[in-house]
């Protein structure tokens, strides 16, 4: 929030003159919309994009099998509220991701992919990323 203070308030003029005031936590016009994209990002685009691009190089507890299920459930809306464009034949905008590791684009993340369940305590995924299908190992689960 500092660096849009600041060009907010910069002494060569305001680099965001159609905004009434700078977003801010505390008290603002625009405290709910901040709060919905922060939720959007924490709750949903954070595990989705965990599980799809780091299964299989990080193994703790911000990769899980159950956000493979956020995906599923929520992708389609996801899709709906992402603002998309063409810009010189090629596809801008929306959800993008950077994946440094294997080079994979944000449709990855997009895709609904199988999830399957075996017995109430153990959890058994096939995830099919590009071409190739990953067998998940199977976790006990907490329920």
């Amino acid at each position: 929030m500092h660096y849009k203070s600041t060009l907010h308030n910069s002494h060569y003029g305001d680099a965001y003159p159609y905004i009434a005031e700078v977003p801010l936590f505390g008290h603002s016009e625009n405290h709910s919309m901040i709060q919905i994209a922060d939720f959007i990002c924490s709750a949903l685009l954070f595990p989705m994009a965990s599980y799809v691009y780091c299964t299989n190089f990080i193994q703790n507890v911000h990769v899980t099998q159950k956000d493979k299920e956020i995906q599923n459930d929520f992708i389609d809306r996801i899709k709906g509220i992402s603002y998309r464009y063409w810009l010189r034949d090629k596809m801008r905008g929306g959800i993008v991701v950077v994946d440094a590791i294997s080079k994979r684009s944000s449709t990855l993340m997009l895709k609904k992919t199988t999830v399957m369940y075996e017995g109430i305590e153990k959890v058994k995924a096939e995830v099919s990323l590009l071409s190739t299908t990953v067998d998940t190992p199977e976790v006990i689960s907490s329920v």
